[in-house]
């Protein structure tokens, strides 16, 4: 394993990535406030829950669809220009749609527009992120850099989450939407300052199609596809929690709403330390036995979710919330870890085209597999799937122990 590592003191001393990492933890607490003030808007809006639905997948289907595309036009331009460029038409629609609310001149046919827009213009922001790190950072800063930036996004949510209802309450929704297009421009800002150590890889000698091509080619041929595998399987194994979760609170334990914001809020603390704790474990700890004990966990935290469901109130509540914390200090490990592989593996004229990829793939799976279940859960009984996935979790986990299948991950981080 890498003994090269540098600390957060170390990490500090890098302006180029401060200035990445303020424009990004300033983005989290937008897109935080975003999901609430906007999904409370567009039902405001359109008094439909149809519509809602609609515009959920108006702001997801153009990353799903388009990232692919979008990372390989990118490897084309200046990655620091199009990240600064999307930041300011991202703001300025936002603050399109605070404008019109506030004369109440906003339809939902507008909404959805400017809500498919901004998705759009993320999916050309995203694999920008990712690929312009190694022009202001050396790989030395990697475990650390990618632990602080998810550790700072964690609690930059957390804040956003638990001060989007007070901003809400006491500016209007068009407050916080405004509030919102403001987080965006102060990330324009701080990117427009970045100085990047040395030039940004450019694909410019090869046409847009054959570096599409490249760039799943690179994929399919390499280690990096394990990655992919990876981060399908940790999202496969959360889809049925943050699917059904609000079901088993209310049909299982018999309890109200107050039960999820506890398990969110230990959620986010968990993540935000296991983050910050990776680096000090990564020397000492195997990433395939990271994941193992993430999957483990998960697997018995579906059957002890059902179990817990003769205990007293208090007791499930307290054990609800330290599942969560426990799997979120896991997820806030295992993220950092992942993300690290990547960027050590992956050629740097291809990072933001397989990021691209990946994202969309591992992304796209989720409403594929959320519609799966909700046929499951329409023949099983919602105890039966959470003990059933459990056990599955657990199984699978074990065959891909023995066979040494997590090995891989384990020499991608030693290369």
């Amino acid at each position: 394993m890498n003994q090269d590592h540098k600390g957060y003191k170390d990490i500090l001393t890098q302006k180029e990535y401060c200035k990445v990492i303020s424009a990004n933890m300033m983005n989290r607490f937008g897109d935080s406030i975003d999901a609430i003030a906007l999904s409370w808007l567009v039902y405001t809006v359109s008094n439909s829950a149809s519509l809602a639905a609609l515009n959920y997948a108006a702001n997801t289907l153009p990353t799903i669809l388009f990232q692919p595309l979008t990372g390989a036009y990118i490897e084309r331009l200046d990655k620091k220009k199009i990240m600064v460029l999307c930041d300011i038409v991202r703001g300025s629609i936002v603050a399109l749609i605070a404008y019109l609310y506030m004369k109440g001149s906003l339809t939902s046919i507008i909404l959805l527009s400017c809500s498919f827009a901004l998705s759009c213009f993320e999916a050309f922001r995203q694999p920008c992120g990712n690929a312009i790190l190694p022009a202001v950072l050396e790989k030395e800063y990697y475990d650390t850099a990618f632990s602080l930036s998810a550790a700072a996004s964690s609690a930059m949510e957390l804040l956003g989450t638990a001060s989007a209802g007070f901003i809400i309450a006491f500016l209007g929704i068009h407050g916080a939407v405004f509030i919102d297009a403001f987080t965006f421009f102060f990330s324009a800002f701080m990117l427009s300052l970045l100085k990047p150590k040395k030039e940004e890889t450019k694909i410019i000698n090869t046409s847009y199609v054959s570096n599409l091509k490249a760039g799943f080619q690179y994929l399919l041929h390499s280690n990096i596809k394990y990655c992919l595998l990876l981060a399908c399987v940790i999202n496969a194994m959360l889809v049925p929690f943050n699917s059904l979760q609000s079901a088993l609170v209310s049909e299982i334990y018999q309890l109200d709403a107050s039960l999820l914001s506890i398990f969110g809020i230990c959620l986010s603390i968990g993540t935000i330390l296991g983050s910050l704790i990776y680096p000090k474990i990564q020397n000492k700890l195997k990433i395939s036995t990271l994941i193992a004990f993430c999957s483990i966990f998960v697997g018995i935290s579906y059957i002890i979710m059902i179990l817990i469901a003769s205990f007293s109130n208090g007791t499930i509540q307290f054990s609800f919330g330290t599942i969560g914390f426990i799997l979120g200090a896991v997820i806030g490990a295992i993220n950092p870890a992942t993300n690290v592989l990547l960027m050590k593996n992956i050629d740097e004229d291809y990072l933001a085209r397989i990021s691209g990829i990946m994202s969309s793939i591992s992304m796209g799976l989720m409403p594929v597999l959320s519609l799966l279940l909700s046929v499951i859960t329409s023949i099983v009984p919602l105890m039966w799937v959470f003990l059933g996935f459990g056990a599955i979790v657990i199984i699978i986990t074990f065959l891909f122990s023995v066979t040494n299948s997590f090995q891989v991950m384990d020499q991608l981080n030693n290369h």
